[in-house]
């Protein structure tokens, strides 16, 4: 290989990185706008849950492509309703000595603070979430993700992982003082 060809593998690399960076932009460009429409969105995204839901009943399979899609969005909403500052329930299990905290209520002045801040917006809970489906979807468009299983097991394993996952998480809220509500509370001026 020859320094002319190493110059045109550097200009397709760049031209690729260019065109990338182009259409990530655009995409981030469109997504943004609808920041501001959240039934919108979540009409949006409950369509596209619904459609997976339908096909699935209706193809009777790809019960794996569920219990993972299942888990994730489990996962997103435990991450939005943990506030920032406080330890995630994974850190948590690592050190179990940890010193027992409570989340701060009131500034120096002794004036109650705003609503806590959540560990992850709604906005990008929507998109994550709103990805897993569009992925779940394609999915089944493969006979790739049709894996044979028994799925009254997966089943009843994930809602026992939601169980455990909520008792974990009102424990935690318990711990450090805080509440769903604590999220949407006003301030008072």
């Amino acid at each position: 290989m020859n320094a002319e060809d190493n110059l045109f593998i550097d200009e397709r690399e760049s031209v690729l990185e260019k065109t990338i960076n182009r259409l990530m932009t655009k995409y981030r460009q469109r997504i943004d706008k609808y920041i501001i429409y959240p039934r919108g969105r979540w009409a949006f995204t409950g369509f596209f849950l619904f459609l997976y839901i339908l096909r699935v009943l209706i193809l009777g399979g790809y019960y794996v492509v569920s219990y993972i899609l299942g888990l994730y969005l489990l996962h997103l909403g435990v991450q939005f309703f943990t506030p920032v500052g406080v330890p995630d329930l994974d850190e948590e299990d690592e050190d179990d000595d940890m010193i027992v905290g409570e989340l701060p209520t009131f500034n120096q002045s002794g004036q109650e603070q705003g609503p806590l801040i959540r560990s992850m917006s709604e906005f990008k809970f929507w998109k994550n979430a709103t990805t897993a489906i569009l992925i779940a979807v394609f999915c089944t468009l493969s006979d790739i993700f049709d894996l044979p299983v028994f799925w009254p097991f997966l089943l009843l394993y994930f809602i026992m992982l939601v169980v455990l996952t909520v008792k974990r998480q009102l424990k935690h809220m318990k711990k450090y003082g805080y509440n769903i509500l604590d999220f949407s509370r006003k301030t008072n001026k």
